[in-house]
C-alpha cells in the first residue's frame, strides 16, 4: 500500500491548460476516483501519476518521495487501460506474467503468482488461450490480473469498463473492487460514469476544466454538493431558486422556494436574504398529503419506466422538475399537483464556480 500526494499539478497542451493546479491526497489502501466529463483533465492527471506524461509544474509524491524523476517502468505502478493493451501473440498466462519477467521474477515463483492473479479474476482455466480467443470482458480481466501480479504500490485504472456492455460493466465493477480490497492496493480510478464512481469509491474528486470542483465521499458528493455542476454530474437532479429567510440551527434554514416556505440544509453561516440553488434529487420529492404545505406544479409528461412513472413537471415560476412516482399513481398530463421536499435531502448550493 502507498500514500499518494499531488501538489500544484499543471499541464498545458499549447494554449490549453489541461490541468490547472490540482492538489489531492490519497490514503494508503484507498479507492479514489477522478470523475468528470471528457476533456476535464482526469486522464491527463492519471497519466502524469503513471509517468507517461511529464507535468509542467507541481509534484507527485508516493510515500513522501517525489516520483517525477522516476521512469514509468520503475515506479512499480499497475496500469489498466481502456483498450486492454494485451500482446496478441502471447497467451493469457504470458501476458499476465510479462511484468514479472521484466522484474526478473521467473520459474516457480512467477508461475505461482500468475496462477494466483488469474484465480483472483476467475480466469485460471483460460491461461493457455490467446487474447483473440477471449471476450472483451475476459480480456479486461487479463489486463487487471497483469496489473496486480506485480504487487504494485498503486493501481491506476483509466476508464477500464468503457468498452464493455452494461451487464459486463456491472460484473467487472464489483470484481475490480473485490480485487482491490483483497490486495489492499491504493487505487486511482478514472471514469465519466457517476454510477461507477459512487459504487466503487471511498472518495471521489469531481473535476471540471482541469481543476477539482469537490472532493468527498460518495454520500457527501451526492447529497451535499458544493455547487450545481457537481450535483448535475453525480446523478439526476432538480434545482430551484431559493432565498434564505432565516437560520434555525447550524446549517439548517427556512427558505422561500417556488412561492412556499420550506426547510433545507446548507453550508453554515448563510445570511438572511442569501440566494442559492436548492438541490432536490428526484427521490427527495413526493406528493404532499392533503392539508399539508408544499408548492404547486403542473404535470407536463408522464413516462412508464417499469419500476415507476417518470413525471416531468413545471412550477408556477416555470422551473422544471423530474420525479418518479409509484407505478399505481393516478396522474395525467396537465394535472395540478402539490409537491413537498424531504427537508433532510434538500440542500442549498452555490451556482457554478467556473
Amino acid at each position: 500500500m502507498a500514500h499518494l500526494n499531488i501538489a500544484g499539478l499543471r499541464k498545458a497542451h499549447g494554449p490549453v491548460q489541461v490541468i490547472a493546479g490540482v492538489d489531492l491526497a490519497v490514503a494508503s489502501g484507498e479507492f479514489f476516483t477522478l470523475l468528470g466529463p471528457s476533456g476535464c483533465g482526469k486522464t491527463t492527471t492519471l497519466r502524469c501519476v503513471a509517468g507517461f506524461i511529464a507535468p509542467d509544474a507541481g509534484d507527485i509524491q508516493v510515500d513522501g518521495s517525489s516520483v517525477l524523476a522516476v521512469p514509468p517502468e520503475r515506479r512499480d505502478f499497475g496500469v489498466v487501460f481502456q483498450n486492454y493493451a494485451l500482446f496478441p501473440h502471447l497467451t493469457v498466462a504470458e501476458n499476465v506474467g510479462y511484468g514479472l519477467q521484466a522484474r526478473r521474477i521467473r520459474g516457480e515463483e512467477a508461475r505461482r503468482r500468475v496462477g494466483e492473479a488469474l484465480a483472483m479474476v476467475q480466469l485460471f482455466g483460460l491461461k493457455d488461450r490467446l487474447p483473440r480467443e477471449l471476450s472483451g470482458g475476459q480480456q479486461q480481466r487479463v489486463a487487471l490480473a497483469r496489473a496486480i501480479v506485480i504487487r504494485p504500490r498503486l493501481l491506476l485504472l483509466d476508464e477500464p469498463l468503457a468498452n464493455l456492455d452494461a451487464k459486463l460493466r456491472h460484473e467487472l465493477r464489483w470484481l475490480i473492487r473485490d480485487v482491490q480490497r483483497a490486495q489492499g492496493i491504493t487505487a486511482i480510478y478514472v471514469t465519466h460514469d457517476h454510477a461507477e464512481a459512487m459504487s466503487l469509491s471511498d472518495r471521489i474528486a469531481v473535476m471540471r476544466q482541469g481543476q477539482i470542483a469537490q472532493i468527498g465521499t460518495p454520500r457527501e458528493i451526492y447529497q451535499r454538493p458544493t455547487e450545481t455542476y457537481v450535483a448535475a454530474f453525480t446523478g439526476e437532479t432538480n434545482t430551484l431558486a431559493a432565498k434564505v429567510i432565516g437560520e434555525i440551527g447550524p446549517g439548517r434554514y427556512r427558505v422561500m422556494v417556488a412561492g412556499s416556505e420550506l426547510i433545507a440544509g446548507g453550508p453554515p453561516g448563510l445570511a438572511t436574504g442569501t440566494e442559492r440553488r436548492l438541490l432536490a434529487r428526484p427521490e427527495s420529492l413526493s406528493l404532499a398529503a392533503a392539508g399539508k404545505g408544499g408548492f404547486a406544479v403542473r404535470v407536463e409528461a408522464v413516462v412508464y419506466v417499469g419500476a415507476g412513472l417518470r413525471c416531468e413537471m413545471v412550477t408556477e415560476q416555470r422551473e422544471k422538475l423530474v420525479l418518479q412516482l409509484p407505478v399505481q399513481t393516478e396522474v395525467a398530463v396537465g394535472s395540478a399537483l402539490t409537491l413537498t421536499i424531504d427537508p433532510e435531502q434538500a440542500w442549498l448550493m452555490a451556482e457554478d464556480a467556473a
